[in-house]
């Protein structure tokens, strides 16, 4: 048993193995990139129709359906591949790279002058002082050992640190991939200012996922900024969570690079646009009307008309 263990460690931490899965896994990525991600199956069918020319023959939506490439990140043999490369990095770490770093700061003294002159770069010095060599040493970075006549030095121990940091890096970025594959989930929802939301429009899930059913967000406010060319510089959203309670939980103005983070949750804002109006005149009803979007030069209007009568209406023009 334990040979078959061992057998199987030293299989996983072979560096070809290794260079494989990651050109493997980088093309799976690549093709993921090309190929537009969970999206619904009318997408795929209009997108990439069955045709009988070629190269147009090769890729159509009954093979990207069947491969699973409308959600290749999610995908079982994804998170298989993203596993065992993740397992050969540990093996090689633990079974290569540290060894070969503790092997490194060892240090023994070869007295014997047939140890010696089997080394690729030999070279005899007669008569030279031996503090003069150890000066020379010390000043182009070598750590030294002396023991009576005897010296050993070395460098580029960083050079083997490196490698190890560069394999706990990666395996840690692909536990969270992993891990966030299984047990996280992807929602979207479009909210008007002032009003409330539920987690509800799930558009990818983990295995393990688990969707809060007890949480109320609400879009207190939204703001745009705008530089001096009136180029959008940054839009901002007012989100409050509420328990199902109505207690406040938690408020934040977010924005780019700033999310809403709760209990492992974080909101995002990815866009915007102006839906509609809402209108109300003193302790009348609200009017609710539908904006058209116009692109004049290089404003954006939208408008829409409110009826007075069987014959006259009124334009409702909104710039920025």
């Amino acid at each position: 048993m334990k040979n078959i263990v061992w057998h199987t460690i030293k299989k996983l931490s072979n560096l070809n193995l290794s260079i494989v899965l990651l050109l493997i896994i980088a093309s799976i990525s690549i093709i993921g990139t090309i190929i537009e991600q969970n999206q619904s199956l009318l997408y795929y069918q209009n997108t990439y129709p069955i045709e009988s020319r070629l190269p147009y023959s090769i890729i159509n939506w009954k093979i990207i359906i069947l491969l699973g490439l409308d959600h290749i990140y999610s995908n079982i043999y994804f998170i298989f591949l993203l596993t065992i490369f993740c397992c050969s990095l540990i093996s090689c770490t633990f079974s290569y790279q540290l060894p070969s770093l503790k092997n490194a700061r060892k240090w023994k003294f070869l007295q014997k002058t047939q140890n010696i002159h089997i080394k690729a770069h030999f070279l005899q010095i007669y008569k030279k002082s031996l503090s003069n060599i150890i000066y020379t040493l010390h000043n182009h970075n070598y750590y030294i050992f002396h023991k009576q006549n005897n010296v050993y030095a070395y460098k580029g121990l960083s050079g083997r640190i490196a490698p190890i940091f560069v394999h706990f890096s990666i395996i840690l970025t692909l536990m969270g991939s992993i891990i966030g594959l299984l047990g996280g989930f992807t929602a979207q929802e479009i909210v008007p200012v002032g009003e409330t939301f539920h987690i509800k429009n799930i558009i990818k899930s983990g295995f393990n996922s688990q969707i809060p059913d007890n949480l109320i967000g609400k879009v207190k406010k939204f703001n745009i900024k705008y530089h001096p060319d009136n180029s959008i510089k940054q839009f901002l959203s007012a989100i409050y969570l509420y328990s199902n309670q109505d207690q406040k939980l938690i408020q934040k103005n977010i924005f780019v690079n700033s999310p809403l983070i709760f209990k492992n949750i974080t909101f995002y804002q990815t866009d915007w646009q102006i839906n509609s109006i809402r209108l109300q005149i003193g302790n009348s009803k609200i009017i609710q009307k539908q904006l058209i979007k116009t692109q004049l030069t290089n404003k954006t209007l939208w408008s829409c008309q409110l009826p007075i009568n069987n014959k006259k209406n009124i334009i409702l023009i909104i710039t920025k």
